[in-house]
């Protein structure tokens, strides 16, 4: 559990420096839509491991 938690702070880390950075828009829309993504899936595997709701 320490690890999915690891990996979602990465994740906010890294659309925190999206944000803060002169990406192209499209690039940014990609990346940020990649990493709604991985959120999507870790939120999952936190339900399926833990049995709660976020």
């Amino acid at each position: 559990m320490r690890q999915l938690s690891g990996l979602g702070n990465n994740l906010n880390q890294i659309a925190r420096a999206l944000n803060g950075e002169h990406f192209h828009a499209l690039d940014r829309a990609t990346i940020l839509s990649a990493l709604a993504a991985l959120q999507r899936d870790l939120d999952v595997i936190r339900e399926e491991y833990t049995g709660h709701d976020r």
